[in-house]
């Protein structure tokens, strides 16, 4: 699903491959995960330690993932 949203960015962008693949991850984290999960802990009252922690995490895994689309590319392009 990464790799098919980073495809689409890519085909209607263009530049370099690599940053648009990060920067797709990134607002992909803002829109989705960090927005759920801030929500989700702020009802369940967790801490924000926590919820931070938990923030980085999926931040990371997430990055991670799109620079390794990034550095092998997509080959249907």
């Amino acid at each position: 699903m990464l790799a098919g949203a980073e495809a689409i960015a890519q085909n209607f962008y263009g530049g370099d491959f690599l940053f648009n693949t990060l920067l797709t991850g990134f607002i992909l984290w803002v829109g989705f995960t960090a927005a759920r999960m801030v929500t989700h802990d702020a009802f369940d009252r967790r801490p924000t330690g926590l919820t931070g922690l938990n923030l980085t995490h999926e931040l990371v895994t997430i990055l991670l993932m799109a620079l390794l689309i990034g550095l092998f590319g997509i080959s249907a392009l």
